[in-house]
């Protein structure tokens, strides 16, 4: 209630003191219970950092809705076991026919918590030749991907990229 402070309560001089259920029940000055917060989600996100042999990067677009809405990211698998197989990942992703499981490398893993979740990303590289980007998907340079909006977590990616063999972020901002 904008009107009233734990420390002072304003009710007992307003007309409607009568109808305060905390001054009722001898409340007034006690703060507000807080429910107890529900703990995180744990999920993973299996990320395919896609090269094509000219050095172009396979990037798509999230969805309108939801967690990173309309952000960029390279093709990202959620919700799979964290060692889902490789097969599982290229067919969630619908990469079927143009990447074979053979040439998925994981690169590494890190986690990012967020309100609501614990998210543990696996980072899998692939070279490829020259092939159609998909639906929703597009090629784009390396000097490209800076400006691009990415989450932290896809920027923390591109590190991982550019400084292989380094803990991610450790080289600051990409």
């Amino acid at each position: 209630d904008p009107l009233s402070h734990t420390q002072h309560p304003k009710c007992h001089p307003r007309a409607l003191s009568h109808l305060c259920v905390a001054r009722s029940r001898g409340l007034a000055r006690q703060p507000p219970i807080r429910t107890a917060r529900r703990a995180p989600q744990a999920v993973t996100h299996h990320v395919v950092a896609v090269a094509d042999r000219t050095g172009r990067w396979l990037v798509e677009r999230r969805p309108r809705r939801g967690l990173w809405a309309r952000l960029w990211q390279f093709p990202t698998a959620e919700d799979l076991a964290a060692d889902a197989p490789a097969d599982e990942i290229i067919r969630r992703l619908g990469l079927e026919g143009r990447l074979a499981a053979g040439e998925l490398h994981e690169r590494g893993r890190f986690g990012h918590a967020t309100t609501h979740r614990k998210i543990t990303f696996v980072l899998w590289r692939a070279a490829v030749q020259a092939v159609e980007a998909g639906p929703g998907r597009v090629w784009r340079t390396w000097d490209d991907l800076p400006q691009l909006a990415m989450s932290n977590p896809q920027r923390r990616i591109v590190a991982m990229i550019k400084f292989p063999g380094t803990p991610a972020g450790d080289r600051g901002k990409v």
